[in-house]
């Protein structure tokens, strides 16, 4: 089988695939294969002085801790916000519970849930949940 050089991405033909060019200077330095489900391939012109080729795709997720504020806010609309942080959550369901004039009517509390999260840092799963106890008792 004889090859030729691809110089524009319209000449790729591939069914169900998505494939975009990325060009430096005139020069195609990173190729994009991107399939129906979002699933991506990347080759691109290395960096080193050997002039090699990295063939690229994306991390899988990893699993971390996040903090959730969940629950149906004053019996009306369901809520449920991640936060990297503990500090971040239970700040985020006091501003809620003072939008209904008092502590802890808001109908919301702060989970600590172990989630997927990938390299764009979207959450894409979560693996478990916890309530951390964002009703404690208030100290006064």
């Amino acid at each position: 089988m004889k090859l030729k050089i691809v110089k524009e991405v319209e000449e790729v033909a591939l069914s169900g695939v998505n494939v975009e060019f990325t060009q430096v200077g005139g020069a195609i330095t990173t190729v994009t294969f991107k399939d129906a489900e979002g699933r991506l391939l990347v080759i691109q012109k290395g960096e080193s002085y050997t002039g090699s080729l990295n063939v690229l795709i994306p991390e899988p997720p990893k699993s971390e801790e996040r903090f959730f504020v969940v629950g149906r806010f004053m019996d009306m609309i369901d809520v449920e916000e991640a936060f990297e942080s503990e500090h971040e959550a239970k700040d985020r369901l006091t501003a809620y519970e003072r939008k209904t004039g008092g502590y802890n009517e808001s109908g919301l509390k702060v989970e600590k849930r172990v989630v997927l999260v990938a390299s764009t840092g979207q959450i894409v799963k979560t693996l478990s949940a916890a309530n951390v106890g964002a009703s404690d008792p208030l100290p006064f």
